[in-house]
């Protein structure tokens, strides 16, 4: 998991404060709708400054690049990839939904605007009701092996 950097938290705050909507973007075409005027808003970056600046390791940004999550903006004539504004959003999109415990897969969908984040979201809540139970069971079943040890040996 990812270390939730104050830029991302603000990012996290939001998509949690409107019931996993994602900050509205439910489809690829309000996505596309709400990036295309960031586009030129500033200079190309490269995939390091890239993950300075969003606090992503590199070989993150490359592999999501690579899945298609974050495509490059465009390419320099020796094939390094350049990124704008628009892909700076989409990457802190794809960190916080990453954070809050989504797969590579259901990212690809929410992007896709084939699912919204909050059906995603009610799934994953389930699961981790699923998880805490298993732990729940798992912590009282050392305890039980941690008293039974304590009596063998008092």
């Amino acid at each position: 998991m990812l270390p939730i950097t104050s830029s991302r938290r603000g990012c996290l705050l939001d998509f949690l404060d409107r019931g996993y909507r994602v900050l509205g973007i439910c489809s690829s075409s309000y996505w596309r709708s709400q990036t295309d005027a960031m586009e030129n808003d500033g200079p190309l970056l490269t995939i390091g400054e890239l993950a300075r600046r969003v606090g992503v390791p590199v070989r993150t940004i490359r592999f999501w690049s690579d899945s298609g999550l974050v495509p490059p903006a465009s390419r320099t004539d020796g094939d390094r990839r350049l990124y704008d504004a628009a892909c700076v959003a989409r990457l802190e999109l794809v960190t916080t939904l990453r954070e809050v415990g989504l797969s590579l897969a259901n990212v690809r969908r929410v992007l896709g605007g084939q699912v919204t984040a909050a059906e995603v979201a009610a799934i994953h809540l389930e699961v981790l009701d699923t998880e805490i139970r298993a732990l729940r069971l798992r912590r009282a079943v050392v305890a039980v092996a941690a008293v039974v040890k304590r009596s063998n040996d008092g």
